[in-house]
């Protein structure tokens, strides 16, 4: 029994340590969303990313490939770009579509991200697979993801090819997706997430030399790790984090957290304060509205659907700060 506890520790400290080494990714708030056309335009020249030049365990990829991304209240935005030495898609090879050159994409949208699953054998978890693949004739033509299964979220995507490169653009919808609850997501859940678990896959094959695809990840090499693909196994992907930029008149850290309901809300909003006075910003930091007023009970239903701050006033005397999403 000795023996038996000792392991169980053990395993318990390995996944600790797992977690704590886990690469985070901070991926900024743009107003402007980009194009989705396929083609790499200056907004994403203010997204991070990395490269995605780890081989899956066993296999040997022939890319170079990075990704990055954006967020805005409506979607989540990702741009791959590959550059291979042997383009060979699936519709021209006659294979299996999910065994051919092709980009993927996976969510785990749950606070715990050590569960042990993945979207494939897993469906409802709230963990997501986008791998939408090249068609004849598809280039630059924008496609929908359409949401099914539980774990194929619905938005929009493009790709362009340049000779043996590519280029693939994702616009992820918040509404189309769950967590294991089955809960309904939105950009504040997205935001208020301290990390979401994300990775990236390369599918790479060559006409002629490889028999098996061959893949490039961001994070989750498998079997190295003792783990598995992404597709049954999340646990070893990587994780990224929304960031955005307060108010710069506003020191976050010395104001007190604000209590309001219902949060998200569609047309009024009960704030929890003694205040005359309370000033809502966008994400950016730019005043939307100032309403001086003692009611707690406040009509926002004018505000576009968004990702909003709330500073709050008692005769010019900061009281409290709170974000808030619009329906």
């Amino acid at each position: 029994m000795k023996k038996i506890y000792i392991l169980f520790i053990l395993i318990c400290f390995t996944i600790t340590i797992k977690a704590q080494n886990r690469i985070n990714i901070q991926i900024p708030f743009t107003a402007q969303a980009p194009n989705i056309d396929g083609t790499e335009e200056s907004l994403w020249d203010n997204a991070p990313g990395d490269s995605i030049n780890l081989a899956f365990t066993g296999e040997a990829p022939t890319v170079k490939a990075y990704w990055k991304a954006l967020w805005n209240q409506n979607a989540m935005y990702v741009l791959i770009s590959v550059e291979d030495d042997d383009h060979w898609p699936y519709w021209v090879s006659g294979g299996n579509w999910f065994e051919y050159d092709q980009p993927e994409l996976y969510l785990d949208l749950n606070e715990d991200l050590l569960d042990g699953f993945g979207p494939g054998d897993n469906k409802g978890t709230g963990h997501y697979q986008i791998q939408p693949g090249f068609s004849d004739g598809g280039a630059g033509v924008p496609g929908f993801l359409v949401e099914a299964e539980d774990y194929r979220p619905g938005g929009q995507y493009c790709y362009w090819v340049d000779g043996e490169n590519y280029v693939f653009e994702y616009a992820l919808d918040y509404s189309t997706m769950k967590n294991k609850g089955g809960e309904p997501l939105s950009a504040l859940y997205f935001d208020d997430l301290d990390s979401i678990g994300f990775d990236a896959c390369v599918i790479d094959q060559d006409s002629g030399i490889t028999t098996a695809r061959q893949r490039a990840v961001w994070q989750n090499v498998g079997g190295a790790d003792g783990l598995s693909q992404n597709y049954s196994n999340m646990d070893a992907a990587g994780t990224i984090t929304f960031v955005q930029s307060l108010p710069s008149s506003v020191n976050s850290q010395n104001i007190a957290p604000l209590s309001v309901y219902p949060n998200p809300v569609s047309d009024y909003m009960v704030v929890n304060a003694d205040f005359n006075k309370l000033i809502i910003t966008n994400i950016l930091g730019v005043e939307v509205r100032t309403i001086e007023t003692t009611e707690k009970r406040i009509n926002i239903e004018m505000l576009p659907s968004g990702v909003y701050i709330m500073q709050v006033y008692n005769k010019r005397n900061p009281v409290g700060m709170t974000k808030f999403y619009k329906k």
